[in-house]
């Protein structure tokens, strides 16, 4: 009872985890979602609050049950919903007068069974707003999911075979419109893993909660075809590769041209000599269509490339001291254009006290784009459920402070503070959250108590 959160199958009909996608490593790409969980995160959208419950109907088989009743954020008129609010914020007047503008019930029920050579799951959610969705219509979202009702039914499998495991999803919406993956792995012995998969995603499916493996962020408008491999080259030397070439029969955000395609490719090769030690270098090559505007205001579509170079190197000293190091490249251009560059490198360093219950994490950024195109993203620690992903461009450097203090098995006080500096900039935003200055910090507290 309460906020939970609910993943089946493979994601097509609902999934509200956080995934890596395609960037995931290939022994966990492709993993079956987990059923209902509690939701213990700082995400103030993907989540459902009501009642959840699992029961055992026998040895292998397993139904799961639930019903959500939430007030939720959003622009509303008089008649219609136009769009959903996901980031939490009540800072503003125009935020807050967007905060529970709008109700979302849903009730859905899963049937699972777990077998020996195979595993099966039947999923069904119906959910429906208080008004109907109707977001004003662009060029690009005219299948996105409009009406006051929705309902996704969805079957998954998993079929084991020796080193063989064949998996997959097919999911179909109230309207007919049907989304499918499937996916084809082999793995011998000595950690390789060998990946075929293949995705199609109707353009007019329509289901709200649904994420999954694709280019882009919603299961709609896509087809694709993946293949990755994962394999030791020599003793303490892992390859990792994939390649995916990917399809969008409608238009997007930021393309006007239906038809369009891409592909993206990645190169991994990680040495690890000692359990202390770990490097890896990374190549992605990414390339797929989008609008281009010329000085003399003529738009078209042509390709887009990004090229991506990943240095890491990770150390850690007697399970007290950890040190990571990241030297980071993008270069960004339309197909005939000059090209935007970025550089960054980062230290981050975390020691645990031997005689205090205290853990410090430290950590520095210096980062030099050439614009908001080459913009380059790393990961940052943050308090306990929640972490970061700061984009970072112009020309700077970011400090960050992270300490956890565990005054006992019950109660964990953590704090992280950070800074964000700029040497090309008087201002840091616009409008209302613009920063007369070049400096931009940042503060979470938080207090855990167990019982």
């Amino acid at each position: 009872m309460g906020n939970y959160r609910v993943s089946y199958g493979y994601g097509l009909v609902i999934n509200t985890d956080f995934g890596m996608g395609k960037t995931a490593t290939l022994s966990t790409l492709g993993n079956k979602t987990r059923g209902i969980r509690k939701h213990s995160s700082t995400d103030e959208y993907n989540y459902f609050q009501g009642v959840a419950a699992s029961y055992k109907l026998a040895k292998r088989w397993t139904i799961d049950g639930f019903y959500s009743y939430r007030k939720m954020d959003g622009m509303v008129d008089n008649r219609f919903i136009r769009s959903l609010k996901k980031d939490g914020y009540h800072r503003l007047y125009r935020e807050f007068e967007k905060k529970n503008t709008l109700t979302n019930q849903l009730i859905g029920s899963n049937l699972n069974y777990n077998g020996k050579y195979c595993e099966l799951g039947l999923t069904a959610v119906y959910n429906v707003f208080n008004k109907p969705l109707n977001p004003e219509k662009k060029y690009y979202n005219i299948y996105y999911p409009r009406g006051k009702d929705f309902y996704n039914v969805g079957g998954d499998y998993k079929f084991f075979w020796k080193r063989f495991s064949l998996l997959g999803e097919t999911a179909i919406d109230k309207c007919g419109a049907w989304a499918t993956m499937n996916m084809l792995r082999y793995s011998p012995k000595g950690g390789t893993q060998l990946i075929v998969m293949n995705r199609y995603y109707n353009a007019k499916y329509q289901a709200i909660y649904a994420r999954s493996i694709g280019e882009g962020s919603m299961v709609q408008n896509e087809s694709g075809f993946y293949i990755g491999l994962e394999t030791n080259i020599l003793k303490y030397i892992k390859m990792t590769c994939y390649g995916d070439f990917f399809y969008f029969p409608w238009k997007k955000y930021l393309v006007s041209k239906a038809g369009t395609k891409g592909w993206d490719g990645l190169l991994q090769l990680s040495y690890s000599p000692t359990y202390e030690l770990g490097m890896f270098i990374r190549y992605r090559y990414k390339k797929k269509e989008k609008d281009f505007t010329a000085e003399d205001k003529t738009k078209q579509t042509i390709p887009f490339i990004q090229q991506k170079c990943r240095y890491q190197l990770n150390y850690t000293l007697k399970d007290k001291l950890a040190l990571k190091t990241i030297a980071d490249y993008v270069r960004v251009n339309f197909r005939g254009q000059s090209a935007s560059n970025g550089f960054l490198v980062s230290q981050s360093a975390a020691y645990t006290f031997r005689l205090l219950p205290l853990r410090l994490d430290l950590s520095g950024t210096w980062f030099h784009t050439d614009d908001y195109n080459s913009r380059l993203t790393i990961y940052e620690k943050s308090v306990l459920y929640a972490f970061s992903m700061p984009s970072f461009y112009d020309k700077g450097m970011r400090l960050a402070v992270n300490m956890r203090y565990e005054l006992n098995k019950h109660i964990i006080l953590q704090a992280k503070y950070g800074s964000t500096h700029y040497f090309n900039r008087d201002k840091i935003g616009s409008a209302l959250e613009e920063i007369d200055g070049s400096t931009k910090s940042d503060l979470y507290l938080q207090l855990r108590l167990k019982f």
